[in-house]
């Protein structure tokens, strides 16, 4: 039996063997903002606080690595100084926005891939947007 098909798009420019690397690999890891999900959580987070726009320059900042993402994420904390329940609330007002990953998702479960999703943001938010894509 072949492996499913893995919906990497007509528009897909993959190199030769790309698409047989997908395929053959025992495991995957995808990053959960941005990629996984279309949005930033804590710069969703921000915006529900009202601090969106002082937390998405400190994200852009560390994005381009001109400080480490430990003193952006400390400078992001500050300017929003989160509370639990708020993110509970976040996450029922501003559900998060899946990409089309979800579907290469299900295909290399599919496949037996095992499938890892990697954040180094906040569990509260990241077990959501988890449980979405499974």
């Amino acid at each position: 039996m072949s492996p499913p098909r893995l919906p990497l798009g007509r528009r897909s420019s993959a190199r030769p063997g790309v698409l047989d690397k997908w395929r053959d690999a025992d495991a995957v890891c995808f990053d959960v903002d941005s990629t996984v999900c279309l949005d930033e959580g804590i710069d969703e987070l921000a915006n529900f606080c009202g601090a969106g726009k002082a937390a998405a320059e400190w994200t852009a900042k560390a994005m381009i690595e001109t400080v480490p993402f430990e003193d952006a994420l400390a400078a992001r904390l500050s300017l929003i100084k989160p509370h639990l329940s708020q993110v509970a609330d976040c996450l029922v007002k501003r559900p998060p926005r899946i990409s089309h990953g979800r579907n290469l998702i299900k295909k290399l479960k599919t496949n037996s891939t095992d499938v890892f999703l990697v954040s180094g943001g906040f569990r509260q938010m990241i077990k959501e947007r988890c449980h979405s894509v499974s």
